[in-house]
């Protein structure tokens, strides 16, 4: 059972981090904070900084889940790649989603220009930190077996996207191959 303590922190504190990475552009649509950084203003200096720190502490966090040996890795990989092979820490998918969120945010903290990337990562970061809230609601009877149902949804469709992008591929260079060859013999 997780105390009832650190449950409650965890999930404020998840909150406040959303609700951060959400208005960091929010705060003035014509002058977003990202722009204010590159001319070196305090305030936006300090919120980056310690996005930076929260997002390290994160991945050193989830990697001391993953494994203290060199043994315990070693059978991390071998479960990402083997079925068979079971996983402690890849048990529950919001791991990967920590794990995934915090690097998100390092990078796109870490990228200095205002550039499409940057848009990208900060978008990605702050779907991902709101999604990471979901976590919360797998402790209720109501809510629960609906969080694994959508997860295993997710899982379905990202097989199927998948599948489809390799057809996708073979019918375009199919395609392409076929019309730019129609030139060789008359």
């Amino acid at each position: 059972r997780t105390p009832i303590f650190k449950y409650s922190t965890r999930l404020l504190f998840d909150f406040l981090i959303a609700v951060a990475l959400s208005s960091v552009n929010l705060a003035d649509h014509r002058r977003p904070l990202m722009a204010e950084r590159r001319q070196g203003g305090d305030s936006t200096q300090l919120l980056f900084v310690g996005f930076a720190l929260w997002a390290i502490g994160g991945c050193y966090s989830e990697y001391r889940q993953v494994g203290r040996s060199v043994d315990e890795w070693k059978h991390e990989l071998q479960s990402f790649f083997s079925p068979e092979v079971g996983s402690m820490y890849r048990a529950d998918v919001f791991n990967d989603l920590d794990l995934f969120f915090f690097h998100v945010v390092l990078v796109a903290v870490l990228v200095d220009e205002q550039t499409q990337l940057k848009v990208l990562l900060w978008s990605l970061a702050v779907v991902l930190s709101w999604v990471r809230l979901l976590r919360f609601l797998q402790l209720f009877s109501g809510f629960g077996p609906l969080i694994l149902m959508l997860v295993e949804m997710c899982n379905d469709v990202f097989h199927i996207l998948v599948i489809n992008a390799f057809v996708l591929f073979a019918l375009t260079f199919g395609t392409f191959t076929l019309f730019n060859s129609s030139g060789i013999a008359s």
